[in-house]
């Protein structure tokens, strides 16, 4: 398809669905009453969350939880990110009365984490859910699942790894209050929805650097009195996906286009997608944005194959701007 001549770029080719490979999250919790101990990722472990003041010693405990999510879904489009996670236990039995959890995103967790090492706090995302008890004597479930609005946390995510804190302590909510406490599982999941950034792919039109040049070289018998110019499709810039610019000269055919990828043109006509703004080499040394350049304007030509310079020529083709976004 992408070397067909009647392929217009840019082109996007949207991909099935692919199945992840699942794997657990890191996790720890801290507490006020150990506060040199490291809970990293401990056998059978219910994180608590709020203030613990039901068993010695008391004190207020804090969740954290970190997900492998990878750079190829933090760098695309995040639309939309959920912290899938389940109460496992609470102070207050009843089933009705709801207590706010709250979620901030913070930075990474490891053995070192104790209550006096805890991680920096990126308050520009937090989220909170309102969460019932869980007491299965009382006619509760024992285990209440909840989500958390990750999406803000997701998308600001610069390295791969997110990691999240779940406590009682933000949006007014108390970290004193003993009915408020509860403990969550150690298997959380996280499920993005997202649009995933378009890899250069190589040898694509605009997947190089520099000025264009307008060449003669790769033409059979070119007639530059014609218009019969190409693009050195070596040269593009691929700053502006999505603008295309169709050279055509007197008597070309139309919509004839060519694969770039083999840097060949028929007709005087060759199509390609490129930044409007790429400089184009002139005849007199300076540049020109290529969406401006107008028939008369002299431009520099040069033979790709040598490099040797062809010397100036005159453009009477006609640059016509399409734009495809």
């Amino acid at each position: 398809m992408l070397a067909s001549s009647s392929t217009r770029f840019p082109v996007y080719v949207d991909p099935a669905w692919e199945p992840v490979t699942e794997s657990s999250p890191a996790f720890t919790y801290v507490q006020q009453a150990y506060p040199t101990t490291s809970h990293w990722n401990e056998a059978g472990a219910q994180l608590g969350v709020g203030f613990q003041g039901l068993q010695s010693t008391t004190g207020i405990e804090r969740a954290y939880y970190q997900f492998n999510v990878g750079k190829d879904v933090t760098t695309g489009d995040v639309l939309s990110a959920t912290l899938n996670a389940t109460e496992v236990f609470s102070s207050d039995w009843s089933c009705t009365n709801l207590y706010t959890v709250d979620l901030t995103n913070v930075d990474h967790i490891s053995s070192a984490t104790t209550w006096n090492a805890q991680p920096a706090r990126f308050s520009d995302n937090n989220t909170s859910a309102k969460v019932g008890g869980a007491n299965a004597n009382g006619g509760c479930v024992t285990s209440v699942p909840f989500t958390e609005d990750v999406t803000k946390a997701v998308a600001d995510d610069g390295d791969g790894t997110l990691t999240v804190m779940l406590t009682v302590m933000l949006h007014m909510d108390s970290e004193t209050n003993t009915n408020a406490f509860k403990r969550t599982s150690a298997n959380p999941t996280v499920s993005v929805t997202y649009f995933p950034t378009p890899h250069d792919q190589g040898n694509i039109p605009w997947a190089t650097y520099g000025p264009v040049q307008l060449d003669d070289s790769l033409v059979a018998s070119p007639n530059l009195s014609n218009g019969d110019l190409v693009l050195n499709a070596t040269d593009l810039n691929e700053a502006a996906v999505g603008q295309s610019l169709q050279l055509t000269g007197p008597g070309a055919e139309a919509g004839a286009s060519e694969d770039l990828t083999k840097l060949a043109a028929k007709y005087g006509a060759c199509m390609l997608s490129f930044n409007p703004k790429t400089p184009v080499l002139l005849g007199n040394g300076t540049t020109k944005p290529i969406g401006k350049i107008q028939p008369g304007d002299k431009v520099e030509s040069g033979n790709l194959e040598t490099g040797k310079n062809q010397g100036g020529h005159t453009v009477t083709a006609t640059l016509i701007n399409l734009d495809l976004a």
